[in-house]
């Protein structure tokens, strides 16, 4: 039998189980426990870490290091593997005893090998209700787990010497509920399932293309600050690290993919301002660990602007 034959079985399968998959979602979507739901595509990535995102990584940092720029990674953790006791254990079953959040470690020590690594599991391990640190209907982290991340990135650059030589601002905060009903709710066809999630609102300028800190990333990076579909503003991880550093952070983020396909976006900005590195001095990468269990055609060499690289070399 051909294998492409047993597809529409495969759908029919998750239809009876979880619930309508519509045909034009964009992310096919099941649904768990506990009005719970979880994008397909997570659930059927790679035991191991691509070997193509090593050598990519290691070589950029070494780029950006010969440059006086420091790249940070931020693997955000796989959620359907944190999240493992809401999913349908008949049709996705849970990680085996002994293996649990094995990806996620894989990825994170992965990343610790080519550069600067924020691993968010240790202090995610001390919640005893894990699930607190994932939206429930959104495939995207919860709020809580958005401002571990700011605080766990900002003490690394803390600890850096031009930090202290920084003018710093007190950018006033301010908690909001906000109500939605997620990506992946919407994707399984469930129009209304309201969610409560609290958010820390950060006021005042946090952004600026000359600020010293770039974050670049997939919709992790965007997540609670554009509004939309990002389901709120002002309290993404931009801000929460403008928030917790004092300093303002400019942002260049990609709705899909947080692999090499945002570094694109970085290079083509140098192009067109080859002045515009010049003021940095980290460059925080966010990516979701699905992005390390995908084909090595996610990671794709793409070197530091061209033009940047010769204005520096003359200096």
């Amino acid at each position: 039998m051909r294998p492409w034959r047993l597809f529409p079985a495969l759908l029919a399968l998750w239809s009876a189980c979880a619930g309508s998959i519509p045909e034009t979602a964009a992310t096919p979507a099941v649904t768990g426990t506990g009005r719970w739901w979880f994008a397909v595509d997570e659930l059927t990535v790679s035991d191991r870490p691509t070997p193509a995102a090593l050598p990519v990584l290691r070589k950029l940092c070494q780029q950006l290091e010969e440059r006086q720029i420091e790249l940070i990674l931020l693997p955000v953790p796989l959620r359907a593997e944190i999240c493992a006791s809401r999913r349908i254990t008949s049709l996705f079953p849970p990680d085996r005893e002994g293996t649990a959040w094995s990806r996620s470690t894989a990825a994170a020590a992965l990343c610790g090998e080519a550069a600067p690594t924020v691993d968010l599991l240790p202090a995610m391990r001390r919640d005893p209700e894990p699930e607190n640190w994932y939206c429930r209907s959104d495939s995207h982290w919860s709020p809580a787990l958005v401002q571990l991340a700011a605080r766990e990135t900002a003490a690394i650059i803390r600890s850096q010497p031009w930090y202290r030589n920084e003018t710093r601002v007190d950018f006033p905060a301010q908690l909001a509920e906000i109500i939605f009903t997620g990506d992946l709710a919407a994707a399984a066809g469930v129009e209304n399932a309201p969610e409560s999630q609290t958010v820390r609102r950060i006021e005042g300028n946090t952004a600026d293309k000359n600020a010293p800190i770039l974050l670049i990333g997939d919709s992790h990076a965007l997540i609670f600050s554009t509004g939309g579909d990002m389901l709120s503003t002002n309290a993404g991880l931009a801000e929460q690290l403008a928030y917790e550093l004092g300093l303002p952070v400019e942002r260049l983020a990609n709705r899909g993919s947080g692999g090499s396909a945002v570094w694109q976006q970085v290079y083509r900005r140098g192009r067109r301002d080859p002045e515009w590195l010049q003021n940095k001095k980290v460059v925080i990468w966010c990516f979701s660990v699905r992005e390390l269990l995908c084909t090595d055609a996610t990671w794709q060499d793409i070197p530091v602007p061209e033009k940047i690289n010769q204005q520096l070399e003359l200096k």
